[in-house]
């Protein structure tokens, strides 16, 4: 049985080439900061850390108010995002046998306020940010195994 969770960020995936030009104390407080918002999502909605390697899948969603990266730059700036999503236990591991190939996508906040209609009739949280990061993953069922 395959479990599904979602978390936000209210950060956009950054460009590849902004990451490139940080100080790397930058890009670890940048890092930091994404680690505390998938902590406290993780702790809001109940998710159990990610402690077995069995397989899974992730997929990110990233918003913003007006531009929309080339692809290699969204792929290259998701990177420091999605190593948050491992050393805060969201995922085991980024490693292709264990997530496959992750799903990364954009949309400007017009589109994508559009869809959130539907979430906002079913009672889901909604977040009014302009640029937002939406995180979901696939796992097999291992509740027998939380922390």
């Amino acid at each position: 049985m395959r479990k599904g969770n979602i978390i936000r960020i209210p950060f956009a995936i950054p460009s590849r080439n902004t990451l490139d030009k940080m100080h790397w104390s930058k890009k670890r407080k940048l890092q930091n900061e994404y680690r505390l918002f998938v902590r406290q999502q993780m702790t809001k909605h109940k998710i159990s850390k990610w402690i077995i390697p069995k397989k899974g899948s992730i997929y990110l969603q990233s918003v913003k108010k007006y531009q929309i990266r080339d692809y290699d730059n969204l792929i290259g700036g998701a990177k420091i995002m999605i190593d948050a999503l491992v050393k805060e236990g969201f995922i085991f591991d980024d490693t292709i046998k264990l997530i496959g190939t992750p799903r990364v996508s954009q949309g400007s906040l017009k589109i994508w306020k559009k869809g959130m209609k539907e979430v906002m009739a079913t009672g889901q949280e909604y977040w009014d940010v302009e640029h937002t990061t939406i995180i979901r993953t696939e796992r097999e069922d291992q509740d027998e195994h939380k922390i």
